[in-house]
């Protein structure tokens, strides 16, 4: 099962496998989180502790960034594991995910 702790106060820590089957979920709950605290401009996204990775954690870090763009946020990806860089290189996304 795929947790969401908010490790500081604008830092999500993703955490076991996001997947096809809940990567809406987790969506949801970190727009819900990001909203929560409008005066945030700045929201970091912890991947260090994600075990598995799967081309669908690429559609969510692009829709993420989608989100901040349209909301004046900044998204910041941290740990990302060399699997989902090299999911991001192969779909032609990799500097679109750059912070």
């Amino acid at each position: 099962m795929t947790t969401i702790t908010i490790q500081s106060n604008n830092t999500l820590l993703l955490s076991e496998e996001i997947n096809f089957s809940n990567a809406m979920s987790i969506y949801t709950q970190s727009i819900q989180t990001f909203n929560h605290d409008a005066t945030q401009t700045t929201w970091q996204i912890d991947f260090s502790k994600l075990k598995v990775s799967h081309s669908v954690v690429v559609a969510l870090m692009i829709e993420w960034k989608k989100w901040a763009e349209k909301n004046n946020k900044k998204i910041q990806l941290t740990h990302l594991s060399k699997d989902i860089l090299s999911i991001a290189k192969v779909g032609g996304v990799e500097e679109l995910l750059s912070n």
